[in-house]
């Protein structure tokens, strides 16, 4: 009795690579005809062999994946430096190929100005690494590491986000390619500020001035307002200032707030974007009785108490803070008064060589009387006039009024009703113990009159000049 018995052999590559059997290797296939004859031999007779060529399969892969609603990796930089993202690239096709690599904006699908480096060998970004656009004779499983490196733009606002996407494209079939691959690089939220320089004014006793500082946002982050911490710091407030108070003004929204607090005024004009100001106007009262030339300072300071983290930088923390001084002197009118009298002799304009600040004088000789206010001061006198009596015994006989300052000098024997003209006869005094007498007033305003509206200028005098004859009789 014969038995027939058929197998199958099937001969194949021994190394199991990504996509099964390496390209260009061959698949044999031989059928065997096994028989035993009746005296119990058994025969095996071969087919002919069947061969079959295995063809290139061509797969690129990278690694991290990653699509713009779920990226693969996520780095940071400050603006003006560059962020590295890290990637595995892989053939997985089962022969030797060259990947091309491309680096877009995944959103936008435009190319993206970075730069592919080749690892060396040691994993990290650095120094030794080749930049490629490809990777040439990858032999199939063989991974290679990759490096995109891009810059972020200088004026790259705070948390913008640049999606990247690296694709790989097989050279054998560049329908082949893997490019769903992306990782977004977030540009670092800065925030910085700058205080402008310190201010030196000047200001009266119960007047006003201000001195003006320009805040400026230099960060690329909106600077939260309530995270300011701003502190004035006043020396001798209690002499030589009368009050200070704040007013602060956002450039962004126009919003402008006053407060006695220099914080409360700077946080409530809300929050500012970069590149906006506050402008801080600051108004200062002088103290009704402070001396001439007595000085205070206020120290203005200001820093953020918001807390870094990744993606934030806060510059100007508590030992970062910007910082104006305001010095403020008070200056009030200070007035010196002095008086002289000249013996004339016989001479009744005194133009023959007087005897200065005499002690004596005869009947019948001329006196003159000089009165000279000097404003040593570093403020204004105020309805500056200067007035002057006939004494006992002599009889009056001209006035004339001068002043180193522009203006009109008037004549008055009320102080309230002026005249340009010198009088010839003087209004008489209210009081026993004194004479007729004069005023001279400086109308520095030229407004016909003399009155609060004008004032003495620092270092300018006003001079009166009376002349009176001593009695015969």
């Amino acid at each position: 009795m014969k038995k027939l018995l058929i197998t199958a052999l099937l001969a194949a590559a021994s190394g199991a690579l990504a996509v099964g059997a390496p390209a260009g290797s061959t698949i044999q296939n031989i059928g065997v005809f096994e028989f035993t004859d009746v005296g119990g031999t058994t025969t095996s007779t071969p087919t002919t062999p069947v061969n079959v060529t295995v063809s290139q399969q061509f797969d690129p892969n990278v690694r991290q994946d990653g699509t713009v609603s779920n990226v693969g990796q996520t780095v940071t930089a400050l603006p003006g430096q560059t962020a590295t993202l890290t990637y595995d690239v892989e053939n997985l096709g089962n022969g030797t190929d060259t990947l091309n690599l491309t680096v877009t904006d995944a959103q936008t699908g435009a190319p993206l100005a970075a730069t592919i480096y080749l690892d060396n060998g040691d994993g990290t970004y650095g120094v030794g690494d080749t930049a490629v656009t490809s990777l040439p004779n990858m032999a199939a499983d063989e991974l290679r590491r990759v490096f995109v490196v891009y810059t972020v733009p200088a004026g790259a606002p705070g948390n913008q986000q640049t999606y990247v996407n690296l694709t790989a494209t097989s050279a054998g079939d560049p329908t082949q390619t893997d490019n769903n691959n992306v990782g977004l690089i977030t540009a670092m939220s800065i925030l910085s500020l700058t205080l402008d320089g310190d201010n030196t004014v000047s200001v009266t006793p119960t007047g006003t001035v201000t001195a003006t500082h320009t805040l400026t946002n230099t960060g690329n982050a909106t600077l939260d307002a309530s995270t300011l911490v701003a502190t004035s710091t006043l020396t001798d407030p209690n002499s030589a200032s009368g009050g200070v108070t704040y007013t602060v003004t956002n450039s962004a929204t126009g919003a402008s707030v006053s407060n006695a607090s220099f914080q409360t005024a700077l946080r409530n004009a809300g929050n500012l974007p970069a590149g906006e100001t506050y402008t801080i106007v600051v108004t200062y009262t002088g103290a009704a009785g402070a001396t001439n030339g007595q000085s205070f300072t206020n120290l203005l300071t200001v820093y953020s108490n918001a807390t870094d983290t990744t993606g934030f930088d806060n510059r100007v923390e508590q030992g970062q803070a910007v910082s104006d001084t305001d010095t403020v002197t008070v200056n009030r009118g200070v007035a010196s008064v002095s008086k002289t009298v000249d013996n004339c002799g016989a001479d009744a304009l005194c133009q023959t060589a007087p005897v200065l600040n005499s002690t004596t004088a005869k009947p019948g000789e001329y006196l003159r009387y000089t009165v000279t206010v000097t404003n040593t001061g570093g403020s204004a006198l105020r309805f500056p006039t200067l007035r002057d009596y006939v004494p006992a015994n002599t009889t009056f006989k001209s006035v004339t009024g001068t002043s180193t300052q522009s203006g009109t000098v008037l004549y008055s024997n009320n102080r309230t009703t002026w005249s340009a003209g010198a009088p010839s006869a003087l209004a008489t005094s209210t009081t026993s113990a004194s004479g007729p007498f004069v005023y001279v007033g400086l109308d520095s305003s030229n407004d016909a009159s003399v009155d609060a509206g004008d004032s003495l200028a620092p270092g300018q005098t006003l001079r009166l000049v009376i002349t009176v004859q001593v009695r015969n009789n």
